[in-house]
């Protein structure tokens, strides 16, 4: 992760933000710091599944960010949450 932090910057999100929805480009990959993320997995009829759970140490990014597609998950802050937020173009 230290050797990460020169490819992109640390963000805080709140509990109850999110860091990105299914459907929408998300800005890069998401290195938790600090704090807790769930993703989910929307069905199209307004409920959505448990997909993963991400807490310090782990990433949140799908492989859509690589070619600028939409992301086919929720990812919910679940506590106030660093994180470092690596931009696509520094992905490729």
């Amino acid at each position: 992760i230290h050797r990460m932090r020169r490819f992109g910057s640390v963000l805080r999100f709140k509990h109850g933000e999110m860091l990105f929805r299914a459907g929408e480009v998300a800005a890069g990959m998401y290195v938790l710091l600090t704090g807790r993320v769930e993703t989910y997995s929307p069905d199209g009829r307004g409920r959505s599944r448990l997909f993963a759970e991400h807490g310090p140490g782990n990433f949140v990014a799908e492989i859509a960010q690589l070619s600028g597609k939409p992301a086919l998950l929720d990812a919910h802050v679940m506590a106030d949450t660093d994180v470092l937020v690596i931009p696509t173009i520094s992905l490729r």
